[in-house]
């Protein structure tokens, strides 16, 4: 079976690993974050879902070298979709990743559409 490590999963054709211009996501201001998501919203719809939080997902672990399988790669996709889908409805807004890259009292700082279906 295939593992993800330091090549891409080439879902979207990413050819770098995109996180990298970011250190480790530390202290990234909300242009930073903005970049981050237009980068992995491939299909411009203002969301991430299936393939584009697949991506970002194999970019967050390879940033810090832990390697998965194809399988597991996708079980944390969709584990992370999961969880941090705050309305349920399959695809991340830029306010749910938000939560992902950003403590509490960074959060209050940042302007976070409101998700509604």
């Amino acid at each position: 079976e295939a593992v993800v490590s330091s090549q891409s999963t080439g879902l979207l054709n990413v050819p770098d690993n995109f996180l990298d211009l970011f250190g480790l996501y530390k202290n990234l201001t909300q242009g930073q974050y903005n970049d981050i998501f237009t980068h992995y919203d491939t299909d411009c719809d203002g969301y991430l879902s299936g393939d584009e939080v697949m991506e970002l997902v194999a970019d967050m672990m390879r940033k810090v070298e832990f390697d998965l399988s194809v399988a597991e790669l996708q079980k944390l996709s969709e584990r992370v979709t999961r969880v941090m889908d705050l309305n349920s409805d399959g695809k991340l807004s830029k306010g749910e990743l938000a939560e992902l890259f950003f403590t509490e009292s960074q959060l209050s700082s940042f302007s976070r559409p409101t998700s509604s279906s």
